[in-house]
């Protein structure tokens, strides 16, 4: 009887005592977070990637139109220093056969800007003393004639005005040239050898 109540408290105690689950070790609770953070890491990756991307084609758009402007502003660099040029050659083509040309002058002005271009052609070779001027004469009503600088033609009576100082703005009815003492004069002394009236004056 003992030898029984003996082996039921074994069996008892065989069924009775529940197993434990194994704790996890360093290993089971840090590698799910792995794969966690590899995503994170690769989606800010991918972000940085992308950004460095717009960066580098931001820099490459800059970069070229930079390099446009550079290349314009040298074209017409090379366009002043041809045209201010005094050992520049320059032709006038005429019909053949006909009479000499007259003196001409061909004025190019952008008020808005202050921008003047004057070129002359043909023009009767002065003396010393003296200088040809050019003349913006204003639009507007009671406004005197502008000086936009003196020339002196070279030996086959070509000359030009390349950007003088002028105050922007100002609406231009006709542009004249007159013959001054050298150095200029800040009122035109008659007569008015040259004069071309803008479109619809």
């Amino acid at each position: 009887m003992a030898a029984n109540d003996e082996f039921g408290s074994a069996a008892g105690s065989l069924y009775s005592t529940e197993e434990e689950p194994p704790k996890p070790g360093f290993a089971g609770r840090v590698l799910p977070w792995v794969g966690w953070a590899a995503a994170a890491a690769l989606a800010v990756a991918a972000g940085s990637l992308q950004r460095a991307r717009g960066l580098r084609s931001a820099v490459t758009e800059q970069s070229s139109k930079i390099d446009y402007l550079t290349a314009d502003a040298a074209a017409a660099r090379q366009v002043l220093d041809a045209m201010t040029d005094s050992s520049a050659l320059r032709v006038t083509l005429n019909v053949k056969g006909a009479p000499p040309a007259v003196p001409q002058g061909r004025a190019t002005y952008v008020a808005s800007k202050g921008t003047l271009i004057f070129l002359a052609t043909n023009l009767e070779p002065l003396q010393p003393s003296k200088t040809y001027e050019l003349w913006l004469i204003p639009a507007g009503a009671g406004q005197n004639p502008i000086p936009a600088g003196t020339f002196r033609p070279d030996a086959h009576g070509n000359a030009s005005v390349i950007m003088p100082t002028l105050p922007k703005g100002v609406e231009a009815k006709a542009f004249g040239v007159t013959v001054e003492d050298e150095g200029g004069a800040t009122t035109p002394t008659l007569p008015i050898v040259l004069v071309g009236a803008a479109a619809g004056e």
